[in-house]
């Protein structure tokens, strides 16, 4: 039941931007259904939790790496495979997490430890 009115908002996208986009109109219409469900989220965080908006925005910094990647992958999609295009969205993430601090050096060594199978 929680799902309907979503569902509902991304089925009704698809129809107005699929004949028009084909494939790209059904992402599109994905990912704003997808931005809306992270606004309330968000909202419902916010409320929830009792955090500072301040608080909840460090939540949305994975979202701006992904939008930032998402926006030169659009953009190189023609010129790159999609081997180089799938390297390069991974970098671009991973430098975009890192700057907005959403991955922070403890994270790092962290992962590295993980991968070595070092204990922290």
């Amino acid at each position: 039941a929680d799902y309907e009115v979503p569902k509902a908002f991304e089925d009704a996208l698809n129809l107005l931007l699929i004949p028009r986009w084909s494939d790209y109109g059904s992402a599109l219409a994905w990912f704003l259904t997808n931005i809306i469900w992270c606004g309330a989220g968000l909202a419902i965080a916010y409320r929830s939790l009792g955090l500072g908006w301040v608080r909840l925005l460090l939540l949305a910094r994975p979202m701006v790496a992904s939008g930032i990647m998402a926006i030169v992958i659009y953009f190189t999609r023609e010129i790159f495979s999609v081997v180089i295009n799938i390297t390069l969205a991974a970098g671009i993430y991973a430098a975009f997490a890192f700057l907005t601090r959403a991955v922070t050096r403890d994270d790092l060594k962290y992962f590295v430890s993980v991968i070595r199978r070092q204990p922290v």
